[in-house]
């Protein structure tokens, strides 16, 4: 918990938004370049940062005497474990994600579709890695340039594909709990709130998760067909529709849109309704330990 603190502390995500700042300064550890991320919508940093301090806590238990090692052992993983978070992965994402951008940027500019097919599926997979922060430079970068971003539409069917695949969760089980918490992470994901529904129902159980993305997949091929477009900026939920809208009027990109974002969340509800749980899940909270 101290380590998730650390990499979640105000200051750290104070940093991060500094950083995206042009011109601003590179912060130094001991002479070492730092590379901020927010790390508050990623779970695969505090995993490796866990696992790594699991391994140095091993190694301190075994050589520190036993009447220091309860508050000596905690203090030397956490000055070790931090730095080398944001030493190791902070860089190598940083790397990840202008890689992911400039690919972006390539297969659009030649196939709109496969463009629309890669980052309806690999969206919400970018997010649990904390990638998806090298691509939000491109969409403020397009609207400052050339007042439209055609990159934020091609999000929306991964957001909704997972809204779908919890709408197909909440359809299909029995079991109390599962059904109260899927049905608000409906909510929250029609609002671009995705986490509660990827944590907390689709990636447990994977399958749905899966077919999320199929479906976002489907629908950003369908949004980056129409070459729909933003015209300014906000969170991929429903209302981004009205900011596709271009200055002439309602047209064929913003019906795309509509379509594309429609289909995501119907192929996810469908398939997750009828292939995304285990057996167990369907049966009266009562009845699964039978």
């Amino acid at each position: 918990m101290g380590i998730g603190g650390a990499l979640v502390h105000p200051l750290i995500i104070s940093a991060f938004d500094a950083s995206l700042v042009a011109g601003s300064t590179t912060e130094y550890f001991m002479g070492i370049p730092l590379s901020f991320l927010n790390y508050s919508s990623s779970v695969i940093p505090i995993i490796f940062a866990s696992w790594i301090s699991c391994k140095i806590e091993k190694k301190l238990d075994a050589l520190l005497p036993a009447t220091i090692k309860t508050f000596v052992t905690p203090l030397i993983c956490l000055m070790l474990v931090v730095p080398l978070v944001f030493i190791v992965v902070g860089p190598e994402a940083t790397w990840l994600s202008q890689l992911l951008a400039n690919g972006y940027q390539t297969i659009y500019g030649f196939a709109p579709v496969l463009a629309g097919a890669i980052m309806g599926a690999i969206w919400q997979v970018c997010v649990i890695f904390g990638l998806h922060w090298g691509l939000v430079p491109i969409i403020f970068n397009n609207l400052t340039v050339l007042g439209h971003d055609t990159l934020a539409p091609l999000l929306l069917p991964a957001v909704i594909g997972q809204t779908g695949a919890v709408f197909g969760v909440f359809l299909r089980t029995r079991d109390a709990k599962l059904k109260m918490l899927s049905g608000s992470a409906i909510t929250a994901g029609m609002f671009g709130i995705t986490e509660p529904a990827v944590y907390g129902v689709t990636l447990p159980y994977r399958r749905p998760f899966f077919f999320g993305c199929i479906a976002g997949s489907i629908g950003g091929a369908v949004i980056g067909y129409y070459q729909s477009a933003i015209y300014s900026i906000g969170l991929s939920n429903i209302f981004t529709f009205t900011q596709m809208i271009p200055p002439t009027g309602i047209d064929n990109t913003v019906w795309g849109a509509i379509i594309g974002t429609l289909l995501a969340f119907s192929i996810a509800t469908i398939l997750t309704w009828m292939f995304g749980l285990p057996a167990i899940t369907d049966q009266p909270p009562g009845r699964q330990n039978q």
